[in-house]
């Protein structure tokens, strides 16, 4: 789920920017200044090399592959922490909610660092990230496989896994954007399918996995798995426009160490600078997105990371537990694509999509305390999926439409943190209250009053981005 609403909020980011740097040196380092512009790339410019389409026509197809297939292991992955959540607590004889920071710290650390690993991919480009970020995911992983205790599980799966996870999932969604202008949407798509496809099959592979060889064994095993995405970012070769920039950045080889140090230590400030702009938190209606954002995935994390939990203080069978994020795989994929025709629309004011769909989906989630069987449970997961998947298909767009293309890179940013804190106390919050109250029903009470409360802020917004719409006019 994060997952999808991570690709969501970087759909854009890297392809709508380029970055541009005049450096002028004297003899020593001290002596060299940085000036970075930010221009924005015209869909013209991307289309007047006829030897560069030729060169990278065929790679797109390559780079589109390459995306889906590392977004399907992001789809296992995300779904991964819901299903061992019971084996770590029956092993290590703990509270939920001293197991539930595993889980929030894993999707915190990604979006809480957002910001700088998009840094990262200006510098260094989406291959090095990926693989780098592949790297942290795997040994994050194969530590969990012979993790002691809860604490040490906090660092291995939560930070190295987290930060691993949103530097892949970061430079898949960026690089798909930099090679496709035309039917930019449609290779988007395709890639984002391979979270929701990875969804379906997460549920039974983690869980057979861990009926067959325990929690550690399936941590071991997924460790390879989530390896082979350092395979797939090989092949993100940057667009043949970007070489020369990711060149300057890094600097000439011809003008020693100290120099391309210095470059891209500088590059790195301007760049953070550019990214860390409060100037945006000034408009009220990105404000109340902000915070809605934050209330709203809260109530999310809750939902999708307790549902299997929920389903085995019922009674239901672990391995039977385990196929219930099949439901809401499904509701998602079909939802996403419905509410991007939707939101395309254009009487469709997609802000108040975003908004209804979170408010009627809190209001599921709470009515749905009272499924108690397979069935029921899984009826009650598919249908806030269905409604989560029509607000994440405009979710992008509604940042657009508040701040412009313009200022959209910065604006993730801010909402990524707000996710990244909503995550970060959303699933020990519900583990605390169950562990007082032995009933899952208020913590899914919660969840559904944060998602209400949320959607309220964001209907809140659209309603004064309507009235300053009509003062101006």
């Amino acid at each position: 789920m994060t997952a999808e609403t991570n690709l969501a909020t970087y759909d854009v980011n890297g392809s709508n920017a380029d970055v541009a740097l005049n450096i002028s040196k004297e003899t020593s380092v001290d002596a060299t200044t940085f000036e970075l512009q930010i221009n924005e790339k015209t869909a013209a410019s991307d289309d007047t090399a006829p030897s560069r389409k030729n060169d990278f026509r065929s790679w797109k197809f390559v780079i589109v592959a390459a995306s889906f297939l590392s977004m399907f292991v992001i789809g296992v992955t995300n779904i991964c922490f819901s299903i061992l959540y019971i084996y770590l607590v029956e092993h290590f004889q703990c509270s939920m909610a001293y197991a539930g920071w595993i889980g929030s710290l894993f999707f915190a650390s990604g979006n809480l660092l957002g910001m700088i690993f998009s840094v990262f991919v200006k510098i260094y480009g989406c291959r090095v990230v990926c693989v780098a970020g592949s790297i942290s995911f795997s040994l994050g992983y194969a530590l969990s496989a012979i993790a002691p205790s809860i604490t040490f599980l906090y660092f291995s799966y939560g930070l190295l896994g987290g930060m691993g996870f949103s530097m892949v999932i970061l430079s898949s969604a960026i690089i798909v954007q930099q090679h496709f202008q035309k039917h930019r949407a449609l290779a988007a798509g395709i890639s984002a399918a391979g979270i929701s496809v990875g969804t379906l099959s997460g549920g039974p592979i983690v869980g057979t996995l861990a009926e067959s060889f325990g929690w550690r064994g399936a941590f071991l095993i997924l460790s390879g798995i989530t390896a082979n995405c350092a395979v797939f970012g090989s092949f993100y070769r940057a667009p043949a426009a970007d070489i020369p920039k990711q060149n300057q950045l890094t600097g000439p080889r011809g003008n020693g160490g100290a120099v391309r140090e210095g470059r891209r230590f500088g590059v790195f400030v301007e760049i953070y600078k550019e990214m860390t702009n409060f100037a945006l938190l000034r408009k009220s209606d990105f404000s109340l997105i902000c915070v809605g954002s934050f209330f709203i995935y809260k109530g999310l994390t809750i939902f999708f990371q307790h549902t299997p939990s929920r389903a085995v203080s019922l009674g239901i069978e672990k391995q039977s537990a385990a196929r219930l994020p099949i439901a809401i795989g499904i509701a998602l994929l079909v939802a996403r694509i419905f509410g991007s025709f939707v939101g395309d629309m254009r009487f469709v004011n997609r802000t108040l999509q975003y908004s209804v769909c979170f408010i009627l989906s809190g209001i599921v989630i709470i009515v749905g305390t009272l499924a108690t069987s397979f069935a029921t449970i899984a009826a009650a997961g598919a249908v806030p999926g269905l409604l989560n998947g029509c607000a994440l298909a405009v979710q992008t767009t509604i940042l657009s439409d508040a701040v412009g293309v313009d200022n959209l890179a910065r604006a993730a940013a801010f909402i990524n943190v707000a996710i990244g804190f909503g995550s970060l106390v959303g699933t020990p919050l519900a583990g605390f209250i169950y562990d007082r109250t032995h009933n899952y029903s208020i913590p899914f009470y919660t969840a559904g009053a944060a998602e209400i409360l949320g959607g309220v802020l964001v209907t809140m917004a659209a309603f004064l981005k309507k009235r300053q719409s009509k003062n101006i006019g």
